[in-house]
């Protein structure tokens, strides 16, 4: 989807890369099974083409291969973490982002 674009036009209308497979709506990046199955689950079951990834390594292809409108990242991925992951789909991508974290202590909020 292009910057462009009329923010109250079709969504199924956004142009996306023909890969022989439908078009995906969200991308999940989760390296706990047991989350990543349970969201996949859950976002489906409301009607959305869902993907799970166990980690970052093969994001960025995906994110353009499927044409993904978001992407959920867990931000403590190992390897390269979801912070890191998200910047670098923020300079290459056009797609919206959901950050997913477990943490929940007083220093790991966001003001």
């Amino acid at each position: 989807m292009s910057a462009s674009m009329d923010a109250n036009a079709d969504p199924s209308s956004y142009p996306r890369p023909l890969t022989g497979s439908p078009p995906l709506d969200v991308l999940v990046v989760e390296d706990d099974t047991t989350t990543r199955t349970v969201l996949c689950r859950f976002l489906s079951e409301r009607g959305l083409a869902v993907e799970g990834l166990e980690g970052g390594a093969t994001l960025m292809d995906r994110v353009r291969d499927s044409g993904a409108s978001v992407v959920v990242l867990d931000v403590n991925l190992p390897g390269e973490n979801g912070f890191s992951l998200c910047r670098r789909l923020r300079h290459k991508e056009d797609v919206g982002i959901v950050m997913l974290s477990l943490r929940d202590g007083a220093t790991d909020m966001l003001t």
